[in-house]
């Protein structure tokens, strides 16, 4: 489903920071991936998966290029996630699968790993849905969303988001529309606009009368 409104936004965001690309690339490598963060972004509210896993993959790149110059392993590990995610949407199951094996080696107490772990759970719940394994899927969801929030993330707007579009495949409708409901209170609450935009249109979709009826 892609997002009508505020497309003209995304496309003017997405070339603000192509533009910008050139001026840090090769000087600046920090300030690049931070670019390619901000692609990623634009691109998985837009639902551009395709494009999203191009930015993903340039900014493994650049951090790999820089790991001890600035770059930890931690930080790898976060973007190999939420490229894991980013594969499970596009169907990649193989090489998400490969990726999540990092994550089963990894240890839970680690409280600066809340985003990573969060991203590989979002990542299992979708590779566990093409498995039939519905239940396991909605426990890696709600995993997800638990893990962003202890992190204290604002983000934890999205795995809702994915758990009502689980929900809605599965013909859930009314759990989904719950799930939706509390998405958009998180993504208004921290300003998440382009991500609101985007949860209200799936709402208005969900609750509109059939054509016809």
């Amino acid at each position: 489903m892609r997002r009508r409104g505020g497309e003209r936004d995304l496309e003017r965001a997405e070339r603000i920071l192509y533009e910008a690309l050139p001026l840090v690339r090769d000087w600046l490598p920090r300030q690049e991936i931070n670019l390619y963060e901000a692609l990623i972004s634009l691109y998985e509210t837009g639902q551009e998966w395709e494009k999203a896993k191009q930015a993903s993959e340039r900014a493994l790149e650049v951090v790999e290029s820089q790991l001890g110059r600035g770059i930890n392993p931690e930080y790898q590990m976060r973007h190999r996630a939420e490229y894991a995610y980013i594969l499970a949407k596009l169907g990649e199951a193989e090489r998400a699968e490969a990726l999540l094996k990092d994550y089963d080696g990894m240890s839970r107490g680690d409280e600066s790993l809340f985003t990573t772990r969060a991203f590989f759970e979002l990542a299992r719940a979708l590779l566990l849905e093409t498995r039939g394994q519905f239940e396991a899927a909605r426990e890696s969801f709600r995993k997800s969303v638990e893990l962003l929030k202890k992190g204290r993330s604002t983000g934890w707007s999205q795995p809702l988001t994915e758990y009502a579009l689980f929900e809605m495949r599965r013909g859930d409708t009314t759990k989904a529309l719950s799930l939706l409901q509390e998405a958009l209170a998180g993504s208004d609450q921290f300003g998440r606009h382009a991500d609101s935009r985007y949860i209200r249109q799936m709402i208005e979709e969900l609750t509109q009368p059939a054509s016809g009826a």
